[in-house]
C-alpha cells in the first residue's frame, strides 16, 4: 500500500475527523499538489465556520474558486463537474456516473473517498459486471440506481450480488422497473443484502408478483426502513408484507397511496408492524 493510499484508509475509517485530511493536504504539499491541498484546507475551514461568521462569505467564495480551478485539472475532468462542489471537507464523499466511468483511467488519480454512487446508464448484464469489479464499490454505504427505459432487471440482481457491496447501507431504486422485464420471468436467485439497513422502492409501479418475490427472496438481515409509497399496492402486497419476517425488524415502513388495500388488511398491517408502518 502506498503513502497515499494509506493516508486514504485512514481517513475512510475516520470520516468524522479532520486531522487525517489535514495530513493528506501536507503530503499533498510535498508532492506538488498544492491545489488539491488547499481546497482541503479551505473546505475543513468552512466546514468549522459558524453561518453568522464573517468569514463565511469569503471561505464560500474561495472554496468555489478552487474548485473551479480543479475542474480544470486533467485527473479532475471526469467527475468534478458532479462532486467536487459537494465535497466534505476537502474530499469527493459521493459520485455520479455511468459504469463506464468507473473504469476512466483518471478516476485513479483522484482523491476519493466515496460513501454515496448514484449510478445511472445500466442497461446490460456486461454493465453490471464491471460496476460489480470495481474496486470503489467495496467504500460504498449508499447506493442509487438511477431508472433507465428498457433497463433489464438481470442485470441490476448481477449488481447487488456483487461481493464488493460488503458495507452498503442504503439502497434506492426509486422510479425504475427493476424486478423483471415486463411479463418476463422474476430473477433466478434470492437477492442477498445482509448490510442494508435502508430499501427504497417508490414509484417503481410494483405489483403483488413484485411484493411477494420482495418478502420472499429478499433476505435482508439488517433491514430497518423500507419505502414502498407510491406503488398502488394491492391487498396481495398487504399479505406478502404480512407474511413477511421484517415484523419486529422494521421501524419504518411506508406504503402511502394504499388506496386499494382492504380495510381489513390496512388494520392487519397496523397490528403487524405497529407504529413502523405510514400511509394506512
Amino acid at each position: 500500500m502506498s503513502d497515499r493510499e494509506a493516508i486514504l484508509e485512514t481517513i475512510r475509517r475516520n470520516p468524522d475527523d479532520d486531522a487525517p485530511r489535514l495530513v493528506y493536504a501536507d503530503w499533498l504539499d510535498e508532492h506538488s499538489e498544492s491545489l488539491t491541498a488547499e481546497f482541503i484546507r479551505a473546505h475543513i475551514a468552512l466546514a468549522r465556520t459558524l453561518p453568522d461568521d464573517p468569514a463565511m462569505r469569503s471561505l464560500s467564495d474561495r472554496v468555489s474558486v478552487l474548485a473551479r480551478e480543479l475542474c480544470d485539472l486533467p485527473e479532475f475532468a471526469q467527475i468534478t463537474a458532479y462532486a467536487l462542489q459537494g465535497a466534505r471537507q476537502g474530499l469527493i464523499g459521493g459520485i455520479f456516473a455511468t459504469p463506464s466511468d468507473l473504469w476512466d483511467r483518471r478516476f485513479g488519480f483522484t482523491p476519493l473517498t466515496i460513501r454515496g454512487l448514484c449510478l445511472s446508464g445500466l442497461r446490460t448484464r456486461k454493465q453490471a459486471e464491471r460496476v460489480a469489479a470495481w474496486p470503489g464499490l467495496a467504500e460504498v454505504s449508499s447506493l442509487r440506481v438511477c431508472p433507465v427505459r428498457g433497463a433489464f432487471s438481470h442485470s441490476l440482481v448481477t449488481l447487488l450480488d456483487s461481493r464488493n457491496l460488503s458495507v452498503l447501507r442504503e439502497l434506492d431504486l426509486s422510479g425504475g422497473r427493476f424486478l423483471w422485464e415486463w411479463g418476463g420471468p422474476p430473477p433466478p436467485l434470492p437477492l442477498r443484502l445482509p448490510t442494508v439497513e435502508i430499501l427504497r422502492l417508490r414509484g417503481c409501479n410494483l405489483t403483488d408478483r413484485d411484493v411477494a418475490w420482495i418478502c420472499r427472496y429478499g433476505d435482508f438481515p439488517a433491514l430497518r426502513e423500507l419505502d414502498l409509497s407510491n406503488n398502488s399496492l394491492c391487498d396481495g402486497s398487504a399479505a406478502a408484507l404480512v407474511r413477511s419476517r421484517w415484523g419486529r425488524q422494521l421501524t419504518r415502513l411506508d406504503i402511502r397511496r394504499p388506496e386499494r388495500i382492504s380495510r381489513r388488511l390496512r388494520r392487519v398491517l397496523r397490528v403487524k408492524f405497529g407504529s413502523a408502518v405510514e400511509g394506512v
